[in-house]
């Protein structure tokens, strides 16, 4: 507080004024929760520590009024930005990150721990509006992620780069071949017209036979040149069709992956309707037969699984019959009952009905929800105040009502 300075009556003032003044109070009271906030985070790491097991959730709630993601966020705010050694008001190691107030606190922890300083320095994050805080955030995760699309495909590019480089570098030995070959078919030819010439200047030889003697010797040549050339030629061509070949049989591949993709997607499910099946009430009904391919199910999986321990305390079930418009799917259902409630561990569809007396366009869907906490048994009113959230965001987001 010994910011403020008592101004005159007379003096003159503006809005500017007032308003620096306030949004400077503002940034203060903001530093001094983060204060608080980290010396909150610290008591609550000592007591879970305290705690016996599986007393923490009750504790957080009956003692402390704090649901467990608050609690979270206090200790994540100590881990990240409180001092080593113990202080009254849970001073941050670092003046940059101790001046901002907690709620830009709590959103750079987005950030890696190593890069939160210098970014809240550069951009004076402390300056900043919670809404331009986070726009900051989300063009940084945006250019980075730009950044990495460029670096692959500046990897591809150089990787495609290499390959064209290598299958030059082979051609131009390939024709450095050509060359030489050439040079010694041409060196063979100059040898055999001097051996002619030689033996001209030391026989007697008629000249008709020497003339043919060179014609012979030249045709010889001549025949011996064209015939390695056309090798040299039939060879160029080959190492030409082979790339070819490699060419077209790496597109061939890319097709085939492209095939197979969309092969598995359409062995993922058939759906062919069964004409005459189960003739009863609900005749109205279309029926169908799914087959899956367990294989290329498998493929695409996940492969990390969780182990998650059952709960010690036994679970809730409830039955809800929900009328929705016929374009709801069963999906859009089941993850707004999971979104709208943490009790509910599964959720299951036992029944479609469609019938006039449900009015057009629409058809029923019935659900078997079960409801547990892994802490403590739920009371009644527990329960019934997460299937009211529950019934109340479906009609809210979907538009369904109870049957």
């Amino acid at each position: 507080m010994s910011d403020i300075v008592n101004v005159p009556m007379a003096a003159q003032r503006d809005i500017r004024t007032v308003t620096a003044e306030i949004r400077s109070l503002h940034r203060q009271a903001q530093c001094m929760v983060l204060g608080y906030a980290i010396e909150i985070g610290r008591k609550l790491k000592e007591a879970k520590t305290l705690l016996p097991y599986g007393q923490w959730g009750r504790w957080l709630q009956e003692e402390v009024e704090f649901s467990q993601s608050t609690a979270q966020n206090f200790m994540k705010i100590f881990e990240e930005y409180g001092a080593r050694q113990v202080s009254l008001f849970g001073d941050a190691e670092s003046q940059t990150l101790g001046n901002l107030p907690y709620t830009h606190a709590l959103k750079l922890l987005a950030l890696p721990a190593e890069e939160r300083e210098e970014f809240a320095r550069e951009h004076h994050v402390e300056d900043l509006s919670s809404r331009e805080l986070e726009k900051l955030l989300r063009e940084r995760d945006e250019a980075r992620a730009k950044a990495e699309a460029a670096e692959r495909a500046s990897a591809d590019a150089r990787t495609e780069s290499d390959g064209l480089g290598k299958k030059l570098a082979a051609a131009q030995g390939f024709a450095q071949e050509l060359q030489e070959q050439l040079t010694r078919a041409k060196r063979a030819a100059e040898t055999a017209r001097q051996e002619l010439e030689d033996q001209k200047k030391n026989q007697k030889v008629p000249e008709e036979t020497m003339a043919q003697l060179r014609a012979d010797a030249a045709k010889n040549a001549e025949a011996a040149l064209a015939d390695k050339l056309q090798k040299a030629k039939d060879r160029e061509k080959k190492a030409s069709d082979r790339v070819v070949e490699l060419e077209k049989a790496l597109e061939l591949k890319r097709d085939l992956d492209r095939r197979r993709v969309e092969e598995l997607e359409k062995q993922l499910g058939r759906e062919p309707t069964v004409e005459e099946i189960a003739k009863d009430e609900k005749d109205s009904q279309n029926i169908y037969l799914a087959e899956l391919d367990y294989a290329a199910l498998a493929e695409i999986f996940p492969r990390d699984y969780r182990y998650k321990p059952l709960s010690p305390f036994a679970a809730v079930k409830r039955d809800l019959a929900l009328v929705c418009q016929e374009s709801i799917t069963c999906g859009d259902l089941e993850q707004t009952i999971r979104k709208a409630s943490s009790l509910v561990s599964d959720v299951s569809l036992f029944d479609v009905y469609r019938g006039k007396n449900l009015g057009e366009g629409k058809k029923s869907m019935a659900f078997s929800l079960t409801l547990s906490d892994p802490e403590k048994e739920l009371p009644a009113d527990q329960v019934d105040r997460a299937i009211n959230k529950i019934l109340k965001d479906l009609k809210f987001k979907l538009g369904v009502e109870m049957r």
